[in-house]
């Protein structure tokens, strides 16, 4: 019926769901949701033949019932209009994500329909600003200390990046269509003056991501916007990795991206590294932008940027073109001067630490590459117990996985129940460890071997055959 008569069914169901309970609400997302599915349904197939036999949402629906004329164009509009009204959480949180989830379907499968005049794009991009104010307001209201505060937090701020995540996907579905008139409605926004440098903290204090309660309550506005204009650099990058062939699209894109490399704040230059840097990750040739930038953006004091070079490099450093060879010992110099304040602030970045480093060995010959990975291999030391097994399971040279320090590493993964080494693969690898392992005493061995439990003697033996 909301096929058929899509504006007086979506009226009865507004009406329905005015004293309705969150699970009745829910109910009423579903038969939007279907509805859409509807509009395109998917088939599934015949084992036998494999030839397309029933679709699957009419699966339990009356046999008598014939879905008459339907008015594509109005019913996308409706379900449209209505999912974007879902998605300031006035029927609950999950049924905003739902709407989320909603809105990207509805612009993937209509995008035609949806982009005319312009409207969908506008109404997207308004209900992300809008989103962005909500979800910094929300933050700030959740000041409350103690472990309900918290939680409350982490959901409020997971439903509002899901959503952000939801309309960022939108308008990449609109660009798929026409990926210029999509660039003419962001680049005025990343065009306006950026807030000051000051709200980047304060946007951090916002999102919980500091303990600093003494400073003043940030300014929403403020925060919205870094939230927007964040968001819309990431869009940028995936459109130029998605459209980078479209004539005139990377010169639309790159300069941007490289503006706010230089002047943006610290989230923001963060942002802009990861977008560029999917940028790169295309199929076409792109300018020496990164390499030529990347003296400047490794001299950046800031804990942000220098997690997302790290979480970047790796890829860009494999990518034949992207980093000249030149500033390969820069960026050798600048991991090895950067880890220990990594492991003192931030140690979960520790593995991209190493893997910076796996990375430029690949462009040297030995002996300079066997000297990176060793290198790279004692900041294991560094690693979260959760790390400690994949570290040791990486394929390293041989003078490095024979070495003592390896043995050693092996002992404290062993030791560690949060090293999560269930299956004795650590035990093993110890076992290849060798001459390194001859460094272990014949107490440790004997106090690793008494961690074993009784009823797996397979695990006892590799003990028995160390001590041997």
């Amino acid at each position: 019926l909301l096929l058929e008569q899509p504006t007086l069914v979506m009226e009865l169901l507004l009406q329905e769901s005015t004293a309705a309970s969150g699970n009745f609400r829910e109910r009423l997302m579903d038969v939007a949701e279907r509805a859409t599915r509807r509009l395109r349904p998917l088939r599934r197939k015949s084992s036998a033949t494999d030839e397309d036999v029933q679709y699957i949402d009419q699966v339990g629906d009356y046999p008598d019932h014939r879905l008459g004329q339907v008015d594509v164009p109005a019913v996308v509009e409706t379900l449209f209009g209505f999912a974007l009204d879902r998605l300031s959480g006035d029927w609950g949180q999950r049924v905003g994500g739902d709407a989320g989830r909603l809105v990207t379907e509805l612009v993937g499968a209509h995008p035609e329909e949806l982009m005319a005049g312009g409207k969908g794009i506008y109404a997207v991009i308004g209900h992300l600003i809008e989103e962005s104010r909500r979800g910094s307001v929300d933050s700030n209201s959740l000041a409350t200390p103690g472990p309900l505060a918290v939680l409350e937090r982490m959901t409020t701020r997971q439903t509002h990046a899901s959503l952000m995540g939801d309309l960022r996907k939108a308008l990449a579905a609109f660009a798929n269509v026409d990926v210029n008139a999509v660039l003419d409605v962001v680049e005025p926004l990343l065009d306006v003056p950026m807030p000051t440098a000051d709200s980047a903290p304060q946007r951090d204090q916002a999102h919980g991501q500091t303990g600093d309660n003494t400073a003043p309550p940030p300014d929403p506005d403020a925060v919205a916007q870094l939230d927007v204009r964040a968001e819309l650099l990431e869009l940028l990058g995936d459109l130029a990795h998605a459209h980078g062939l479209t004539p005139g699209v990377l010169g639309r894109i790159l300069p941007r991206l490289t503006n706010h490399l230089l002047v943006g704040g610290p989230l923001i230059r963060a942002t802009a590294i990861r977008a560029l840097a999917e940028a790169y990750r295309g199929e076409q040739q792109l300018p020496s932008t990164f390499s030529d930038l990347l003296p400047a953006l490794l001299g950046d004091p800031y804990l942000t940027v220098i997690s997302a070079l790290l979480h970047v490099l790796p890829s860009l450093v494999y990518r034949a073109g992207c980093i000249d060879s030149q500033h390969l010992p820069l960026i050798i110099r600048w991991a090895l001067l950067i880890e220990p304040e990594i492991c003192s602030h931030s140690q979960h970045d520790v593995e991209d630490v190493i893997s910076v480093l796996h990375a430029v060995a690949s462009r040297y010959d030995d002996p300079m590459t066997k000297l990176l990975l060793a290198k790279a291999f004692a900041f294991g030391k560094d690693l979260p117990s959760y790390d400690l097994k994949d570290h040791l399971e990486t394929r390293w040279p041989a003078p490095v996985a024979h070495s003592a320090a390896f043995a050693e590493l092996c002992v404290r993964a062993i030791q560690d129940p949060d090293a999560h080494d269930e299956g004795d693969e650590v035990v093993t690898l110890l076992l290849d460890a060798w001459p390194g392992a001859d460094t272990l005493r014949l107490e440790q061995i004997t106090a690793l071997a008494d961690l074993t439990p009784a009823q797996y003697p397979l695990a006892a033996a590799h003990y028995v055959e160390l001590l041997g």
